[in-house]
């Protein structure tokens, strides 16, 4: 076990430099403007800042209003250190947010791998493999990608979810508090948070109490987005207002032509969708597409059954590169990519490795060792991939359970240890 001092510097000179390589080298957007991120969180950021006003347009064809797109956390996260630090420049915002972030990244190389009882040499192949994860690396260190905030606070709230020792008192802090920040942060964690939390009570007694906490300030932050939505979009609603537009992207005429190589905003450029003019506001838009998707589901429920493994196979087992755009298809297999595609491998293996294991477990002489891990990790994969299953998900969208996988690896090999050494 390396000391915490050595990892602290490790961690924040992994981080720095590669922010500073991303942005310099890779994407070369070094000295642009954080308002022209994209995944509609620019705009958002511009006017948080400029007009202190919650809002963004979809796409340029579509004159929409938005103001309950995205979920407030991360647009208000980038404003704020932008407000604070002065400056607009996309590579130092970057920075500033990895370095914030590096308060999970560290706790989750030390507490998660460094100091758990396995061999060294596991722990040394493990975290090298976490540190050199191309996909983990390259989007995990961005600013515009939700899975970029995701992929850090999901992994040390999985070490603790997963975690049987007594709690220290700033563990039981991140505890109760980053589930809440999940649910802020990703449209899909408003449900998977719940379900998970119950899970955890149930199977997991120790925690009750810091659960009942966690579920009560859930609650908390459960009325206060309802809240920020009425005042901003006029709707007491936990919804957003691109709900049902993501899971018609996914379902319709044109989406077995280019899912899962393409990126589906291809659609979005082909003015694909029509919006008609009596479409005003941004719950008309999201009632005219749960009309659409509902129409083509009563219509084509052949060829959706029919699409429904190609689906499975992206979500569940593949690992190559994925939602691109026409023009870049010449890099789509660069050596990145075909590296990252080994890694991948890797992570497939892992994931099914654990699924498999732990559900025999389930079944097995020592069931009441591995009980509540087995059903905490296979209600994690299985509540984190089936809305991409029936909308849409590409490569990006699988990183944030990539460390829970590891983690989950590690906890598996720990108990093994264990329960060799009390023979």
């Amino acid at each position: 076990m390396i000391s915490k001092t050595k990892l602290v510097v490790f961690t924040l000179l992994y981080i720095c430099l590669g922010t500073i390589f991303i942005h310099c080298v890779y994407l070369k957007d070094w000295n642009h403007s954080i308002f022209e991120i994209s995944f509609n969180f620019g705009d958002v950021v511009e006017n948080i800042i400029k007009h202190n006003k919650f809002e963004g347009r979809y796409a340029d064809n579509i004159s929409i209003e938005f103001r309950a797109h995205r979920l407030p956390a991360i647009p208000y996260f980038i404003a704020y250190l932008s407000k604070i630090f002065g400056t607009e420049k996309i590579l130092f915002v970057t920075l500033l947010k990895n370095l914030v972030l590096s308060l999970f990244w560290i706790p989750v190389l030390h507490e998660g791998i460094n100091k758990r009882n396995i061999r060294p040499l596991h722990k040394i192949i493990l975290a090298v493999f976490l540190l050199s994860f191309p996909q983990i690396f390259l989007h995990g260190l961005q600013i515009d990608l939700e899975e970029s905030y995701i992929i850090p606070i999901l992994a040390y709230y999985w070490f603790l979810v997963i975690n049987d020792k007594p709690f220290t008192k700033w563990q039981k802090v991140y505890f109760v508090v980053l589930p809440s920040l999940l649910f802020f942060s990703k449209n899909t964690f408003l449900y998977i948070i719940p379900i998970l939390s119950t899970i955890i009570l149930l199977t997991d007694i120790k925690k009750a109490k810091l659960i009942f906490v966690s579920i009560l300030l859930l609650g908390i932050s459960t009325y206060s987005l309802a809240s920020f939505n009425l005042k901003n979009s006029g709707r007491f609603t936990l919804k957003y207002s691109l709900e049902w537009f993501n899971i018609y992207k996914g379902n319709n005429e044109l989406t077995a032509n280019f899912y899962p190589k393409y990126s589906l905003d291809i659609l979005d450029y082909f003015d694909y969708y029509k919006i008609p003019e009596s479409v005003k506001t941004e719950w008309e838009f999201n009632e005219f597409f749960k009309e659409k998707t509902v129409k083509y589901y009563e219509g084509n429920l052949d060829k959706i059954i029919a699409f429904l493994p190609t689906k499975i196979l992206t979500i569940w087992f593949d690992i190559r590169p994925n939602g691109i755009f026409p023009q870049n298809e010449d890099s789509h297999y660069s050596p990145i990519k075909i590296l990252g595609m080994a890694y991948m491998l890797i992570f497939r293996t892992l994931q099914w490795f654990c699924l498999i294991n732990l559900f025999l477990k389930l079944f097995g002489k020592k069931r009441k060792k591995y009980a509540s891990l087995s059903l905490k990790y296979i209600s994690l994969i299985g509540l984190y991939f089936i809305p991409y299953t029936i909308a849409f998900g590409f490569e990006r969208h699988l990183l944030p359970v990539i460390i829970p996988t590891i983690l989950t690896l590690i906890a598996i090999l720990e108990k093994k240890t264990n329960l060799s050494g009390s023979k």
